[in-house]
């Protein structure tokens, strides 16, 4: 990346962003790459998270996601995307722990706050059946979770 570009980053991480929700996934990927390279801000790691989310690599989202909230404990967001990689990677324990940090850290506005937090205590509360439950009973559990995260990227206007 040239120095030029290093020092005004914002353009090419919206490019990259709009890459990524139009479905050019490699493309943008050379972007996020490039950007977590030069960049200290918690921005472009959130956008590769979301992005490694979407292509369901998720051991990488988990960690890109942990890189976030390193820089920035408080991303309701990342707690969001960490929560959904922990849950597609069947690690219920921590996924359930993401998805209450999500409602700690959530700022949305007071409908919206109020659906994503009716949702993700739906998630949460399904994983902690997980934990605690028998094999066939997970199947259903699964199911119902996997529900309220559809609705959850729904109100947010997300696929992944």
């Amino acid at each position: 990346m040239c120095s030029t570009c290093k020092k005004n980053i914002r353009p090419i991480f919206h490019h990259a962003a709009w890459l990524r929700d139009k479905g050019y996934y490699e493309e943008a990927e050379k972007y996020y790459k490039e950007l977590v390279e030069v960049s200290n801000s918690f921005e472009p790691y959130y956008g590769y998270g979301e992005l490694l989310l979407k292509c369901e690599r998720y051991p990488e989202a988990r960690n890109m996601f942990r890189e976030v909230l390193g820089k920035h404990k408080g991303h309701a967001m990342a707690h969001l995307g960490l929560a959904k990689s922990l849950y597609k990677l069947g690690e219920y324990k921590e996924a359930e722990k993401e998805f209450r940090s999500t409602i700690y850290w959530w700022k949305g506005n007071d409908d919206e706050r109020m659906l994503i937090i009716a949702e993700i205590e739906n998630v949460a509360n399904a994983m902690q059946k997980l934990i605690e439950s028998s094999d066939l009973a997970k199947v259903e559990i699964i199911k119902s979770a996997d529900g309220s995260v559809q609705k959850i990227n729904a109100i947010l206007g997300q696929t992944a």
